[in-house]
């Protein structure tokens, strides 16, 4: 037991130079994650004393005196890429989605003006765009631009460039020119009317006969008899007239933008007249125009373009008897257009586009009244049946329940039938009563709000009339 005791062991060998092998540590290749190289070095500080280090440190098990050495912090940050000095500040995910749709909308108004107003790409000048939308709530959602987008930016733009006082009664602006009074504005014979502008925005002209055949009107041949038994009417539409003009050559413009238009022939000129014009026969374009006035409001004119006369001598022939129908029907035409404007600015200073869009609409129905007036004059007209006395025969179509109508009726509901000489009383369901000027009940028939709103705008029902309180207290007191 005594010799075992006294005999030396051997020395031990370093187990982590002995029992480790180098196979089992991670490959340099591959990022070792912290925990793991943390736990490295409890193993080797374990190691029992006299063991042998590696004397060179590995990425995973970095040195201590690699980790607390100042001088290798300075040297990490002398070496570190400026980048990592001046980091930007990371944006929220709304703040990317904005810049993300002003940029696509600041895009989109670009290459809207590059192509109809390329001027203002040359210019730095500022502008004050207002966009209208509606938000239809829910996942995903609609957004609804009205009217669209780029009709929106356009018309903005166009009413920015578009120079004031352009309309000039009795001619059509030219854009080549920017100018109404330049040659070629006005129609150059009596039997002349408007056909449209051509790519340049230049006016065209065409006799009111070859108009027709363009247009494929069969009764074309009616123009050429001696004696018409009345005028000939064709409507057109604004967008067809202005289908050969560039966006370049202001086919936006505000300044004179066409909404339609009738052509109209022929009428035979008195003989001062016709001496006058060159001609004997005398055809009308008759346009309403969308323009800007003095102060750049929206305005909206009825433009009568007669060729061979000037504006003063147009105005004396339709003093001519002839004539007189026709002149009460511009004046009418002129006051449905008057109350059009009102309504329409009304809802331009409210911001309300579709209420704009739907009084615009109302446009075509002023000359299509006007077209029928023109067509069939009102002193030409059948007078309704009368029986003796003079007075108009009373409808057996009676309706008792009008008495109901007239006792709940306010002074809003009558209405003075212009065409017809008697009283209108606006009852439930649809319902409307006539009665004459004495107060005795003719008929009942349906007024639905489209018929009351065609009546009205087409200035037959007068409503406000100044007898209208004292009308309504003599049927309710009957």
């Amino acid at each position: 037991m005594n010799e075992d005791q006294s005999t030396p062991l051997p020395p031990e060998e370093p187990p982590a130079v002995q029992e480790t092998p180098t196979s089992t540590l991670p490959p340099a290749t591959e990022a070792l994650p912290a925990g793991e190289a943390e736990q490295v070095l409890p193993a080797a500080e374990a190691s029992p004393e006299g063991a042998v280090e590696p004397s060179t440190p590995t990425e995973e098990t970095p040195s201590a005196a690699t980790e607390s050495s100042p001088s290798a912090d300075a040297s990490a940050e002398t070496e570190a890429p400026p980048a990592a000095e001046a980091k930007k500040p990371t944006r929220s995910r709304f703040e990317r989605r904005e810049q993300a749709a002003a940029d696509a909308l600041r895009g989109l108004i670009r290459d809207s003006l590059a192509v109809a107003f390329p001027q203002v790409m040359e210019q730095g000048e500022r502008f004050q765009l207002s966009l209208n939308f509606e938000l239809v709530a829910g996942e995903p959602g609609e957004l609804r631009f009205t009217p669209g987008l780029r009709s929106q930016i356009e018309e903005q733009f166009a009413q920015h460039f578009s120079p004031r006082n352009a309309f000039v009664e009795g001619a059509v602006y030219d854009f080549s020119a920017a100018s109404a009074e330049a040659p070629g504005c006005r129609p150059p014979e009596a039997d002349s009317v408007f056909a449209g502008f051509d790519n340049l925005g230049r006016p065209k002209w065409s006799s009111i006969s070859q108009r027709f055949l363009d247009l494929q009107d069969e009764r074309v041949g009616l123009l050429s008899r001696d004696k018409p038994t009345a005028p000939l009417v064709h409507q057109e539409r604004g967008k067809d007239l202005r289908s050969e003009q560039l966006s370049s050559a202001g086919k936006a413009n505000k300044s004179f933008s066409l909404l339609g238009q009738l052509i109209a022939g022929t009428w035979k000129l008195p003989d001062a007249f016709a001496k006058v014009a060159g001609e004997a026969k005398l055809a009308l374009t008759i346009q309403i125009v969308e323009t800007l006035d003095a102060q750049g409001r929206f305005a909206l004119r009825l433009n009568v373009l007669a060729g061979g006369l000037q504006a003063q001598e147009f105005s004396d022939l339709l003093q001519e008897p002839a004539f007189r129908d026709l002149s009460r029907a511009l004046d009418r035409a002129r006051n449905a257009l008057a109350t059009l404007e009102e309504k329409a600015r009304a809802a331009q200073a409210q911001r309300e586009a579709q209420h704009f869009q739907k009084e615009m609409k109302r446009v075509p129905r002023i000359l299509q009244q006007l077209m029928r007036e023109i067509e069939q004059p009102r002193s030409k007209r059948k007078p309704a049946p009368r029986k003796e006395g003079g007075r108009r025969e009373a409808s057996t179509r009676q309706d008792p329940r009008w008495q109901d109508d007239v006792r709940v009726a306010t002074d809003g509901d009558v209405l003075w039938d212009r065409e017809r000489s008697n009283w209108v009383l606006l009852g439930a369901e649809g319902k409307a009563h006539a009665f004459a000027k004495d107060g005795r009940y003719l008929t009942s028939f349906a007024a639905d709000e489209k018929r009351l709103e065609n009546r009205i705008l087409d200035l037959v029902w007068q409503p406000g009339h100044p007898d209208a309180v004292s009308f309504l207290a003599t049927l309710q007191q009957a």
